[in-house]
């Protein structure tokens, strides 16, 4: 059986973050970035009918000529516990001209499902010239408890790594620059997550940083960064990703660890900034592409993981923790055309009107993405009661890039 497309215009693996939102098991949308070239653009794709067909992508970005977006990160507001607002958060690094070195500008605009409007693009700060040494796509997005908005990108300006960090209290409509975060080498994307702290507007943020893998915790009272924990010390993980759960604000995280053949995924919860428990890993001496992402069904309080093995007996698998990653059960194939893959990705939550997991992978000859059609391949959580229903109950999805491509979740490779 052949697997569903989803985008409808060329695109380009592995450079937006968290790209799938959905607003129940029906309606969802999935956000990418055209092929390299002049005007790369960030685009949406739109299904109505819970991922069995997908309508005409949509331009994101309001910039019109002689721009290329570089990568992005996305945040819905009801991945936030508690948070029942429709806004998607759209961060992203736009070079202008078609000269490798030209400026690098961190740009947000929001997007409402309730009514699809975009709001105002926002340009936060010009960060100087991108030479190419470091990779400005590494930009992450999150919103807080108490609804502050939080952006962070790698700097460009000459060789600096650091991590600079602009906050909004207004939704996004202001953004005011804060305190940087300490360096990073290597340059990963930064996985950011709503703080579980006393201030309901402090944020946590996972990342590599030399041969560890370190939870940082962002006071947004006193505006300082602090490493709180060090999740993993045996070597420095490619790609991290992470979720909340609504019923006690933990967060969960899978960094991916070593190289192939030897790749462990592992799992870890954080309670608060001084609580980190290791749980069971998810993989051990494997062969992966890309990271190993995490949705959070808050209805029912089960973990959901999903990652691309390869092709042929490999191909794109999730499966499930019911005790929040103490076990894992086992593996269900979600794709059916047997194409090289690297990474998946799923929506973070699901709240009360439900959700799908669903299966979006990068098909190198066709360059788009698509999602996969095999029974088993999609699990529906049904909403409860009183809220929007679905008839799609028995279904579930995945997404994975093209290992061919050398591209991930987190950004091209070298």
């Amino acid at each position: 059986m052949a697997d569903i497309q989803v985008t409808s215009s060329s695109a380009e693996a592995g450079l937006v973050y968290r790209p799938q939102v959905a607003v129940n098991a029906t309606t969802r949308y999935f956000f990418y970035i055209q092929t390299p070239g002049v005007n790369q653009d960030l685009f949406r794709a739109k299904s109505t009918d819970g991922g069995a067909s997908w309508g005409s992508d949509t331009k994101v970005n309001a910039d019109a000529v002689d721009i290329d977006v570089e990568g992005a990160a996305i945040w819905f507001d009801q991945d936030t516990p508690g948070d029942t607002g429709t806004k998607v958060h759209c961060g992203w690094a736009r070079r202008e001209g078609t000269n490798p070195s030209e400026n690098l500008i961190y740009v947000y605009r929001s997007f409402d499902v309730s009514g699809e409007s975009l709001g105002t693009q926002v340009d936060l700060a010009n960060v100087g010239q991108f030479g190419g040494s470091l990779s400005p796509h590494l930009v992450g997005i999150c919103k807080a408890r108490g609804g502050n908005l939080l952006f962070v990108g790698q700097s460009t300006s000459g060789f600096s790594e650091d991590t600079q960090t602009w906050r909004s209290v207004d939704g996004g409509t202001t953004w005011t620059q804060r305190a940087d975060a300490p360096p990073q080498s290597p340059v990963r994307r930064p996985c950011l997550l709503p703080g579980n702290e006393a201030d309901t507007n402090d944020f946590y943020m996972v990342r590599s940083s030399g041969n560890a893998v370190l939870l940082w915790h962002y006071d947004d009272s006193a505006n300082t960064w602090t490493e709180k924990a060090t999740l993993e010390s045996e070597f420095t993980a490619t790609e991290i990703n992470g979720v909340t759960s609504s019923s006690d604000n933990h967060s969960f995280v899978t960094p991916v660890i070593g190289s192939v053949p030897n790749i462990r995924v592992a799992c870890w919860e954080i309670t608060n900034a001084d609580t980190v428990t290791a749980r069971t890993d998810i993989l051990t001496s494997a062969s992966i592409g890309g990271g190993a992402a995490l949705m959070y069904d808050n209805l029912n309080n089960e973990l959901y993981t999903s990652y691309h093995k390869g092709n042929g007996a490999g191909g794109a698998v999730w499966k499930k923790s019911a005790d929040k990653g103490v076990t894992w059960g086992s593996e269900t194939r979600v794709d059916g055309d047997d194409v090289s893959g690297n990474g998946c990705t799923l929506q973070l939550t699901v709240n009360a009107d439900g959700g799908l997991m669903q299966p979006i992978y990068f098909v190198q000859t066709a360059v788009e993405f698509y999602a996969g059609s095999l029974a088993g391949g999609s699990v529906v959580i049904p909403p409860t009661s009183g809220a929007s229903s679905n008839a799609l109950a028995g279904r579930s999805f995945v997404l994975v890039f093209d290992a061919e491509r050398q591209d991930t979740p987190f950004g091209r490779r070298g």
